[in-house]
């Protein structure tokens, strides 16, 4: 299985949720599973993370063979995952510019999706509305380390 990660699924646990200080095992999991191509990211989510110059960005420079620049086949998905939700991206404050890409990426790959947003059911949708409308299996960073059998 791969697994298409969000911005939101990098930034959450490195700061707040699972910290590299207190859960190595699990960047390391990580790191094995992204040389394993079983994590990947459409290149929008390392623009979104180099916006804070932080530990985060260092570590995610140092992977950036998981990131996967837009192909044709990906850009094709983004324009039509934007007709059906034209508010996914907030352009005037400049928010959630990797959503789009990361489910058309998780889309072309048969991945699944990982993030740690939240159904918003609201005007403005996240990527768990798009998911659940499309039919796209998403799951959040506890259910990843689920499904990687990690313990700690």
């Amino acid at each position: 299985m791969i697994y298409c990660l969000d911005t939101s699924a990098f930034v959450q646990p490195w700061h707040e949720r699972y910290p590299v200080d207190v859960f190595p095992s699990f960047w390391k999991a990580i790191e094995d599973w992204i040389e394993e191509d079983k994590i990947i990211a459409p290149e929008e989510v390392m623009i979104e993370v180099q916006k804070v110059d932080d530990d985060l960005l260092k570590w995610i420079k140092s992977h950036k063979e998981m990131f996967r620049p837009p192909d044709a086949e990906v850009q094709k998905e983004v324009q039509e995952i934007l007709k059906r939700h034209t508010r996914l991206v907030d352009t005037k404050r400049g928010r959630s510019i990797a959503d789009p890409w990361v489910i058309a990426q998780a889309v072309v790959c048969d991945a699944i999706i990982v993030t740690e947003e939240l159904p918003s059911r609201g005007r403005s949708p996240k990527i768990p509305d798009v998911c659940e409308d499309l039919e796209i299996p998403y799951t959040n960073v506890l259910g990843l380390i689920r499904e990687m059998g990690l313990k700690f």
